[in-house]
């Protein structure tokens, strides 16, 4: 996934329909965001990248890289605005299950590890 479709995306999840949009909403001009479309991403400066962060309450690494652990700040954002609106029932069902995908996605992690390390170590010996 590129820079422009995670900004797609994150636009997306705060219901920012355009670049025009983006731009009055978040302050940075709208030639400054066209740009990271219409050019090398690679060019972007670092205080604009900052200032995108900043506005979609994401990491510099997710917007640069997309890389932040798998969960991106604006979906927990949004997972604690949706809970203050659940009972107590709920949040704990709700906090059960992601402890358990957790859980499963770190054994599955674990796994895939092993197993290219088995296969590299097969590799080695052929």
């Amino acid at each position: 996934m590129s820079l422009t479709d995670r900004l797609d995306a994150l636009m997306a999840s705060r219901g920012i329909k355009n670049k025009l949009e983006l731009s009055r909403q978040s302050g940075i001009p709208y030639t400054t965001i066209d740009g990271i479309y219409k050019r090398d991403p690679d060019g972007i400066k670092l205080s604009t990248l900052r200032s995108l962060c900043s506005f979609f309450n994401c990491s510099l690494d997710f917007l640069a890289n997309g890389e932040d652990n798998g969960i991106t700040r604006p979906i927990i954002y949004e997972l604690i605005d949706a809970a203050q609106r659940c009972n107590d029932d709920d949040i704990r069902q709700v906090i059960t299950q992601l402890e358990k995908d957790w859980y499963y996605n770190q054994r599955l992690n674990e796994y895939k590890t092993k197993l290219k390390e088995m296969k590299d170590s097969e590799a080695e010996h052929v």
